[in-house]
């Protein structure tokens, strides 16, 4: 009995540590591409309008042509988050490619190339993806990506504190890596910023 108290109590703090950066990481990306989107709409509002236009041609190809999609010259943040989020979610990724992939797709060339990684970061960022993917998930799959988005930081940077090999996420994340101040949960959280 006491073993499974201290299991939950474990889970708990994992989930804990874990959702803090993970929502900030989730409400950052989401906000920061909302924001890119008011100061310049016109590649988010013209990807739509595209996919609009494609579905429309792709059911019936005569009526396509009497469809006119118009859109507000001063979209409002509410509009914009309605357009590319119509779910209520946030904004999300499944890897540092995919979310560069979307960030093209809606935003102006100077601003979508700075969601370009470079192989560190990119491999970073779907390391993070990973962890908070198999937290909220706790499936083979997820384990099985979180053990392929390692083994990719490590080949991107071998000397980051954050390699590792993984029985547990808990385990892992308390870890304190040789030379390391604190745990990866704290050395992600600083990496951060959070």
């Amino acid at each position: 009995m006491a073993r499974n108290a201290k299991n939950r109590s474990k889970r708990c703090w994992l989930n804990s540590v874990s959702s803090g950066w993970q929502c900030f990481w989730e409400a950052f990306v989401h906000d920061l591409i909302i924001a890119y989107i008011e100061e310049r709409s016109e590649t988010c509002v013209k990807f739509h309008k595209n996919q609009l236009h494609q579905s429309i041609v792709s059911k019936n190809k005569a009526v396509a042509k009497w469809v006119t999609i118009t859109v507000p010259a001063a979209l409002k943040r509410a509009q914009i988050e309605f357009m590319v989020d119509p779910n209520g979610f946030n904004i999300t990724a499944e890897s540092a490619d995919k979310l560069a992939l979307k960030a093209s797709q809606l935003l102006e060339g100077t601003d979508a190339k700075k969601f370009s990684l470079s192989g560190a970061d990119r491999a970073f960022v779907d390391l993070l993806i990973a962890i908070r993917n198999f937290l909220s998930h706790r499936s083979s799959g997820s384990s099985a990506t979180l053990k392929q988005r390692l083994a990719e930081l490590h080949k991107a940077d071998a000397t980051s504190p954050l390699n590792g090999k993984v029985t547990t996420v808990g385990a892992y994340l308390k870890a304190r890596p040789a030379g390391a101040v604190g745990s990866r949960a704290k050395l992600i959280g600083n990496i951060l910023g959070i």
